[in-house]
C-alpha cells in the first residue's frame, strides 16, 4: 500500500523532564489503515496527534502527506449543545461547505442512516443515549467527508460494555468509508482487536511498531511484553542456543527447552530475559 503519512524525526518536548512530549519518532501510516497509537499516560501519543493535525507546529523533523487529505480531528473531550437538535446541529457544520438546503438535508439524513441515528434527526441532543450521543459525534466528524480521521480517546467516558459494543460497529463503518484512522487508546485488547498496526510509545520514544499479531507474539522488549500481556518473567542467564533448543541457568540448575517459533533473548541493564 502507498504511505499515506510519513513521519521523520518528529520531536516535541514540553520540559526536560521529557514528559508528554516526543523524541525522534519515525512512523509510516499507509492509506485505509487503522493506526493505533498506545502507551501510558504522558507517553506523547496526543502530542503525535496533535503534530500531525498541526495543532503544535513548533517541532524538529518532518510530517509528509504523500496525497492531498482533508482531516477530522476528535478529541476526548466533547461537549454537545444540548438543547440543540441532531438536525440543526449537523446542518450548522455543514454551513462551512456552503451547500444549498436540499444537498445539505441528503448529506445529513445520509450520515444518519449510516450510523443508526435517522429516528433520532429532530431530537433534542440531551435526549439521546449516552452511545447515541458518540454516534452523533462520529456523525459530525464525518460529515464533511474527510479522508483522514484522528481519534484522541473519543470513547472513553462510555463503560466498557457500551463501548466495545459501540467501537465494533463503528470499526466496521469505517472500513467501507475507505478512511485512514489514526487512533489513540490506553486499552490494549482495543487495540489489538481492531488495529491494522500499532505503535507502542514510552516517554515519547517509539518501543514498537507492527501488526497486532507481531506485537503480541513478538514483543522488541521488556516493556512491550509487559504492556500487551500478563507475562510470567523468570529471571536466568542464557548459556547458548542451537537450532532446537535453549539452555538457561536458573538459580544453580542448567534447564533446556525446546526453542518456540517466537523465541526471543532481550537484554537489559546485564540480564538476559528470555521471553517464550
Amino acid at each position: 500500500m502507498q504511505p499515506l503519512i510519513t513521519i521523520n524525526n518528529l520531536s516535541h518536548l514540553f520540559d526536560r523532564r521529557k514528559t508528554d512530549g516526543i523524541d525522534d519518532l519515525n512512523l509510516q501510516i499507509e492509506e485505509g489503515q487503522i493506526f493505533s497509537i498506545v502507551g501510558p499516560s504522558g507517553s506523547g501519543k496526543t502530542t503525535t496527534l496533535k503534530c500531525i493535525r498541526g495543532l503544535i507546529s513548533n517541532f524538529t523533523g518532518e510530517i509528509t502527506f504523500h496525497k492531498d487529505v482533508k482531516i477530522s480531528y476528535l478529541d476526548q473531550y466533547i461537549e454537545l449543545p444540548q438543547e440543540t437538535s441532531v438536525l440543526d446541529f449537523l446542518f450548522e457544520e455543514l454551513k462551512k461547505e456552503h451547500l444549498d438546503e436540499d444537498q445539505a438535508s441528503n448529506q445529513v439524513r445520509t450520515i444518519l442512516a449510516q450510523l443508526e441515528l435517522t429516528n433520532e434527526i429532530n431530537s433534542h441532543i440531551n435526549q439521546l443515549s449516552g452511545g447515541q450521543k458518540q454516534r452523533l459525534i462520529i456523525a459530525k466528524s464525518l460529515i464533511l467527508n474527510p479522508t483522514l480521521l484522528l481519534l484522541d480517546e473519543p470513547f472513553s467516558n462510555l463503560d466498557n460494555l457500551l463501548r466495545k459494543q459501540l467501537l465494533s460497529e463503528l470499526f466496521d463503518f469505517f472500513k467501507t468509508k475507505d478512511l485512514t484512522i489514526i487512533w489513540i487508546t490506553h486499552n490494549t485488547e482495543e487495540a489489538l482487536s481492531f488495529s491494522d498496526r500499532i505503535a507502542l510509545l514510552n516517554y515519547g520514544k517509539l518501543q514498537q511498531i507492527g501488526s497486532p499479531q507481531e506485537i503480541y507474539l513478538t514483543p522488541a522488549n521488556l516493556f512491550t511484553a509487559k504492556f500487551f500481556t500478563e507475562s510470567n518473567l523468570i529471571p536466568s542467564k542464557l548459556e547458548s542456543a542451537d537450532e532446537e533448543n535453549i539452555y538457561f541457568k536458573l538459580f544453580k540448575h542448567t534447564f533446556k527447552i525446546h526453542k518456540p517459533h517466537s523465541f526471543k533473548v532481550i537484554t537489559a541493564d546485564e540480564k538476559q530475559d528470555i521471553l517464550v
